[in-house]
């Protein structure tokens, strides 16, 4: 993934190179986010050979639980892409009717000398609650980590009492030392 990201990085990486390292890179990034951080349940699999083998047909293995409520927040801006990377992947991984992508715009605050000094809100379109759900903010950089601990706690005074994430969880390929 550093060796993708690398390329990604430098100046003569152009469209549509760029979105196809995107894809690869978060691929990557999302399969080790969920391989760490998703919570698994044991199930026992009929495989396809059940027909001609019944009792050697199955096998009991630990796998994701597809149950798991997950949210993919849009941090629009250069967020976009790769949320919705990860969202149309997870709908594949879990049950899609507990996969949900929301949408906040944000920007930099800046003072009189362009220095940053957090994130303005446009605007969000946010579909529910989080109570119990696992959500990701895949966004390329962190920069000063204005933009997500505004959007954290978005969720955070939007949660009734008692019903709170079960994580959240920043995807970003690059950070800053300000971050």
């Amino acid at each position: 993934l550093q060796s993708y990201l690398a390329t990604l990085c430098i100046a003569e990486t152009k469209q549509p190179t760029i979105n196809a390292l995107m894809k690869i890179i978060y691929e990557g990034l999302l399969q080790t986010v969920v391989n760490n951080e998703f919570p698994c349940a044991q199930e026992k699999i009929v495989t396809r050979m059940a027909a001609k083998h019944p009792r050697e047909a199955t096998f009991t293995t630990e796998l994701i639980d597809r149950q798991q409520p997950t949210v993919c927040v849009n941090l629009a801006r250069a967020g976009t892409y790769p949320s919705h990377l990860c969202y149309s992947a997870l709908n594949y991984l879990l049950n899609p009717d507990l996969v949900r992508q929301d949408h906040i715009i944000m920007s930099r605050a800046v003072d009189d000398n362009h220095k940053v000094t957090g994130a303005n809100m446009g605007g969000c379109k946010i579909g529910g609650g989080v109570e119990n759900s696992i959500v990701l903010f895949p966004d390329p950089m962190g920069a000063t980590g204005g933009t997500l601990a505004q959007a954290v706690g978005i969720y955070k005074k939007s949660l009734a009492a008692g019903k709170k994430a079960r994580k959240f969880i920043a995807l970003h390929l690059i950070i800053t030392p300000e971050y």
